[in-house]
């Protein structure tokens, strides 16, 4: 749903959002940026946590999620199904992998068993906003 904000509503607090999300991943992640603060010896910066930069970009991703839905209850049409086509795809591509690329046996076990919840957890969103969609027509 966030991946549809993007593409389909293009206004300020979406492009806020989107930004304070990308710059929140930048700095919590283990990048040359994310280091500046603690090379530079800056008070208060240097002695914080960058995990806590986490809940700056579930937050974000969070608003971003709810813009594209209440896009997607708006406007009914092709871009409704959009964001399912890209998660299904995703869930896809990574549950073939554990056939494709050698991994060991006893990893493909705990990857078949880590998949399930992901895929019940989409299936049952797909079958609500389904039935949703159904009755709302």
């Amino acid at each position: 749903m966030a991946a549809l904000a993007l593409i389909a509503k293009r206004d300020k607090k979406t492009v806020f959002f989107c930004v304070m999300f990308l710059l929140s991943i930048i700095f919590s992640l283990p990048t040359v940026l994310a280091k500046l603060p603690y090379m530079l010896d800056l008070p208060f910066i240097s002695s914080s946590q960058p995990t806590r930069l986490l809940f700056v970009s579930c937050f974000s991703i969070s608003v971003l999620s709810a813009f594209g839905f209440d896009y997607a209850l708006k406007n009914r049409g092709r871009l409704f199904i959009f964001p399912f086509i890209i998660v299904g795809g995703l869930l896809a591509i990574s549950f073939a992998s554990l056939f494709i690329f050698n991994i060991e046996p006893q990893n493909v076990v705990v990857a078949k068993r880590n998949i399930i919840f992901p895929v019940g957890i989409f299936a049952l969103t797909l079958a609500i906003f389904l039935l949703f969609y159904k009755v709302r027509n």
